[in-house]
């Protein structure tokens, strides 16, 4: 059976490793998230973050690296 949290990690790891000119606050923004929440998500602060969030963020990160 996979890692439960692989997908929560996998999507920390895009937001962290996001183009510079991607910022927290665009993010926010585009998703309706608060940039505390993106900060300390990226910190790994959350342990629970919330699949809904998750696949949004993921799939918004994913689309972000394809258009650039």
């Amino acid at each position: 059976m996979a890692n439960e949290t692989s997908w929560r990690d996998s999507t920390r790891d895009l937001l962290n490793e996001r183009p510079a000119s991607l910022t927290i606050d665009k993010i926010a923004e585009d998703l309706g998230y608060s940039s505390a929440w993106l900060r300390m998500f990226a910190r790994g602060k959350i342990d629970d973050p919330g699949v809904c969030k998750i696949q949004t963020l993921n799939v918004y990160l994913k689309n972000y690296k394809k258009k650039g």
